[in-house]
């Protein structure tokens, strides 16, 4: 049941990423009556379906156990502050499974773009999946750049003097101090 949901949405979220933000599909929106659905109806109905199969797959009457043993009712108490009964146990099994697919949804197709993870989306402009602050890709997805404050010190810099490691960087383009605006060290008779 989790499995089929899971692949509808994956299926959606695949089709949504091939045509673009702009294909009106918003494949993480919960289906009706939960909310507007997620603007294509074949996927819509394929989630219907694993819902469907899911509670149904909880009898309705449990003359054989006492529903109260399975704990439930700490983790998901009655709405309505009254007993705890095989209704509110189908309905924490369906808050539990939204819940569920919701999570490996955003692991398998992260809703924003994910600094670090080596995959450049969004407004990164490099992610080179490191925690290296002084390589060419900075820790906060963006390009080492002369003047950012941080010594790009890998040789696969471009920002540094004649296109290398750069010797300092101070964050500022001032010509008078130690650190030159090319992120050259000053020496003297530099100018």
């Amino acid at each position: 049941m989790l499995r089929r949901e899971l692949k509808a949405r994956a299926a959606c979220l695949l089709e949504q990423e091939a045509l673009g933000n702009g294909a009106g599909l918003d494949c993480r929106a919960p289906i009706p009556p939960f909310g507007g659905g997620t603007g294509r109806a074949r996927t819509d109905e394929k989630i219907l379906q694993a819902y469907v199969s899911l509670l149904s797959g909880i009898p309705g009457v449990c003359g054989a156990f006492n529903v109260h043993q399975l704990g439930y009712e700490d983790d998901c108490p009655d709405p309505t502050g009254g007993r705890f009964d095989l209704f509110d146990l189908k309905v924490c099994i369906f808050d539990d499974h939204r819940n569920a697919i919701s999570d490996l949804l955003e692991v398998a197709f992260p809703s924003a773009p994910v600094c670090g993870d080596g995959r450049v989306g969004g407004d990164e402009e490099c992610d080179d999946g490191n925690d290296v602050d002084t390589d060419a890709c900075r820790n906060d997805c963006t390009l080492a750049t002369c003047g950012d404050g941080v010594v790009c010190s890998d040789p696969s810099c471009t920002s540094g003097p004649g296109g290398g490691v750069e010797q300092c960087d101070d964050g500022n383009d001032v010509d008078t101090d130690a650190c030159l605006s090319d992120c050259s060290a000053a020496r003297c008779g530099d100018g």
